[in-house]
This record gives structure tokens, sequence and C-alpha cells, in this order.
């Protein structure tokens, strides 16, 4: 089913069925039609928004980038734990690595 809108001047077609086929979604004819009506009020929207003049408004913006910085000092080699200190903390451990339940269900 192809639904046609009207945006901006312009007519848009969507192919509806063919949208809800990728989305697994078994739609009646009402429904496309409805969803056509959605899709084409949504593109509608976003034209509009599409349409809103920044530049105009810049003083209202500003450049987030301006404050950015590296927060991550390097890296460098310092005092670790022993893998004994390590594994004293974990409420399981076996052959050195630390014991964790299963979530994955299977062999």
């Amino acid at each position: 089913m192809m639904a046609e809108e009207s945006v901006a001047g312009q007519r848009q077609c969507f192919d509806v069925a063919a949208i809800a086929a990728i989305a697994h979604l078994e739609l009646t004819s009402d429904e496309m039609d409805s969803l056509g009506e959605q899709l084409g009020r949504i593109v509608a929207y976003v034209d509009r928004l599409k349409a809103i003049a920044f530049a105009e408004n810049s003083e209202q913006f500003f450049d987030v980038t301006a404050s950015l910085r590296n927060v991550y000092g390097a890296d460098e080699v310092g005092d670790s734990f022993t893998q004994e200190e390590a594994l004293s903390n974990a409420p399981e451990s076996r052959d050195g690595q630390i014991v964790v339940p299963r979530i994955v269900e299977g062999d």
C-alpha cells in the first residue's frame, strides 16, 4: 500500500507495506492508511525543524567543542594488586581466575 502525503508543498510517497514488512508488522488496510498519514506528519515536522534559521539566532547557541579538553592522563605503570590480593575480594575463584555465575543458557 502506497500512501501519499503533501509535505511542504511536495508530495511524499511512502510504501507503507514495505515498511511494515521490514519491521515485521502485520497491519490492516486501515492501520496502513493511518501509518501513512502519521509518516507524512513526521516528515513535515522534521522539514519544519530543518527550516529553523539557526544562523539568525546564533547568540542563543554556543560551540560545545570549545570547552572540550582531554581529561585523561598519560598511561603510567604504577602500583597494583597482586593476583592473590585481587582474588581475595572475589566471592569464588578457581585456577587463578574469578568464578562468576553462568548467565548464558546452553552448552
